[in-house]
């Protein structure tokens, strides 16, 4: 009986996005310059339309919250056009209500995929303006161990 032969993996450009990632971070490029792109390229191989990278901090209490460092134009009302403005402009967009499908990831540190987010039960709902969601997908990576 012969053994199933291998095939290539199916994400082959994701080899391609970690040399990138890693070339921006050993040069010390400023955030920008390492996650605008990574950002873009996780949005391509996953198919999303939008999304955002953001890093876990603590409140002055302990609690985690998220900032996030970089994000897709969600300009669709005044109001999320206002938030992406004033973000672009270095205030810190943060959600220190993690009651939501990334906010699981960020406290379990275990990946969250939701096929139906809006049923899903851990939904914390999406901020008006925003499209409806199809899937959700949100994982908690590290450079420490933690």
């Amino acid at each position: 009986m012969s053994s199933p032969t291998l095939s290539a993996a199916p994400y082959p450009e994701l080899g391609a996005i970690i040399s990138r990632v890693q070339s921006r971070f050993i040069r010390a490029a400023v955030p920008i310059e390492v996650f605008d792109p990574l950002l873009k390229d996780l949005l391509e191989v996953t198919c999303s339309e939008y999304g955002f990278i953001g890093e876990v901090r603590h409140d002055e209490q302990g609690k985690i919250f998220l900032r996030i460092l970089e994000l897709t134009d969600i300009s669709w009302n005044d109001h999320t056009r206002l938030l992406v403005q004033q973000h672009q402009g270095g205030k810190p967009l943060e959600f220190h209500n993690l009651d939501t499908l990334f906010g699981v990831a960020l406290k379990t540190g275990q990946p969250v995929v939701a096929n139906s987010p809006s049923t899903d039960p851990r939904r914390g709902g999406l901020p008006d303006g925003l499209p409806t969601c199809d899937r959700s997908w949100a994982c908690r990576c590290s450079t420490a161990a933690t």
